[in-house]
């Protein structure tokens, strides 16, 4: 009787060890299922941030022709935009430029650079517009 109390033990031992290295395996999958998870998070907010910055600079050139168009002499400003006119958790910096070329007096060169999130810039995002701004 003794005889098969120790086989019993021996078989319930090595049946703990393999349900161990099965929880360790499960352990690692999960672990790495869920850094995935995270990385794609992560990299889905990276693009919201990008378009976000896109739209602010469409809107940056919009106002520069709006504020050129109402006074020539407008050279630029720094436009602060705060995140919930835009429905989101942080603000924006939006750095206004008209440049009047030497040769084309009536054309102008609109630049707009965005920085996303203001207080620490995530994204940043440049563009340029050249158009003729005569009456």
């Amino acid at each position: 009787m003794a005889f098969i109390f120790r086989r019993h033990r021996r078989r319930s031992g090595a049946i703990l060890i393999i349900v161990l290295a099965l929880l360790a395996v499960l352990t690692i999958v999960c672990g790495l299922w869920v850094r995935f998870v995270l990385q794609e998070v992560s990299r889905q907010r990276l693009q919201e941030d990008v378009v976000q910055a896109e739209w602010l600079a469409e809107a940056g050139l919009r106002r520069a022709a709006a504020r050129l168009a109402n006074d020539r002499n407008f050279t630029g400003e720094l436009w602060r935009v705060e995140g919930k006119e835009f429905s989101r958790p942080h603000s924006a910096m939006v750095k206004l430029g008209v440049e009047h070329p030497a040769e084309a007096r009536d054309e102008a060169r609109l630049t707009v650079h965005v920085a996303y999130p203001s207080d620490a810039p995530t994204v940043q995002f440049t563009k340029t517009v050249s158009f003729n701004a005569a009456r």
